[in-house]
């Protein structure tokens, strides 16, 4: 039987690191009786570890097994260090700035982790005013990982506070697609369709940002729940442990936004 032509040439969308694309050419061969189970496998894996790295889950990222990766090509000597530097960079934000820039270094070096490396510097620089350097990190980290919504999203932020309304509203709608639970590009989106006089849209989309916030809470706090043979921590534990984590400090704060928005927009 002759492969389709298109998903015949997998092993280029693989150099090229278009990992899922890599991975939807390899299954369109698996259906006529072509695939390499093997391979295949070890796409999955890949992918799954960076849909880890975009929703910022390090630890996830950390515990995939990377057995068959070697079939591929796909360099992972270093990579537990650089996914520890990426959790150094994130813990180090309260000592300065220059800080996070060290910890990040190792990352942005290898290709797995540069895109979430470039991201989080993008947002550091972001953060101390520099939106040219911050714009730069962020197309830096998109050209690692063409799928980082996150990246797509925070180059929209930039957008909303240059004024630049349609380009940040296109730069949401983007990361939506790419991940269609993201509660902070929902939110933001929101707050450039009110700014457009597209109330009623707005709503919509606020009201789906506060759903995916809640369903990303309850998420980490199903993850955060002892087993029945743990010793169950005090509230002012639990609050603490939960607070340290930093989606859910995210899901908080957004959840505030719409709280506040639903306030003080009539």
């Amino acid at each position: 039987m002759t492969p389709l032509p298109e998903a015949a040439d997998w092993r280029s969308s693989l150099e090229r690191h278009q990992f899922e694309e890599a991975l939807a050419r390899l299954k369109a061969l698996s259906l006529v009786g072509q695939g390499e189970r093997e391979h295949q496998d070890a796409l999955e894996r890949l992918v799954l570890f960076f849909e880890s790295l975009r929703a910022k889950n390090y630890q996830a990222a950390t515990r995939i097994n990377r057995s068959g990766w070697s079939a591929l090509d796909v360099q992972v000597l270093g990579l537990d260090e650089m996914l520890a530097a990426l959790t150094t960079a994130e813990e180090s934000w309260r000592n300065g700035d220059e800080r996070v820039r060290a910890a990040l270094q190792p990352a942005l070096e290898h290709h797995l982790t540069r895109a979430e490396a470039s991201n989080q510097l993008g947002v550091l620089e972001a953060v101390c005013e520099k939106p040219d350097l911050a714009r730069t990190h962020f197309q830096t980290a998109l050209a690692s990982d063409p799928r980082h919504y996150r990246a797509i999203t925070n180059l929209g932020n930039l957008e909303l506070e240059s004024g630049n309304l349609q380009t940040a509203e296109m730069r949401y709608r983007e990361a939506l697609k790419l991940n269609p639970e993201y509660s902070v590009a929902y939110n933001n989106l929101a707050a450039v369709l009110k700014r457009q006089g597209k109330r009623g849209e707005a709503v919509d989309m606020l009201k789906k940002s506060q759903r995916m916030s809640l369903k990303e809470f309850r998420q980490q706090s199903r993850k955060g729940v002892p087993s029945s043979s743990d010793a169950a921590p005090n509230l002012q534990t639990r609050v603490a442990e939960l607070w340290a984590n930093t989606t859910v400090r995210t899901v908080v704060v957004v959840v505030l936004i719409v709280v506040a928005y639903q306030i003080f927009k009539r």
